[in-house]
């Protein structure tokens, strides 16, 4: 519980920071994510869910994805992000 709120948090002061992504980089880094297998299948088994999610559609517009492919640690980092966040949506 307190973890969640400290995650919470620290997501809402990212945010200010940085800003909201705009649609057409959510949609970009979406189109670049599939690019990798396991994002493909990911979307295509929960591609509603992508498309409509707040909370993923964050995760992915705030990632730059020509750095994270490169970089193994940084890929399995996102991957576990978004897995975890689809974990959360309502079946």
């Amino acid at each position: 519980m307190i973890i969640e709120i400290f995650a919470n948090l620290c997501m809402s002061m990212v945010s200010f920071m940085k800003g909201d992504p705009t649609e057409e980089k959510i949609e970009r880094n979406i189109k670049e994510l599939q690019a990798r297998e396991w994002f493909r299948e990911l979307y295509t088994q929960n591609e509603r869910f992508i498309q409509t999610d707040e909370n993923i559609r964050h995760i992915i517009g705030t990632v730059k994805v020509e750095k994270v492919v490169q970089n193994e640690r940084k890929e399995e980092r996102l991957k576990g992000d978004i897995i975890e966040a689809l974990a959360g949506q309502p079946v």
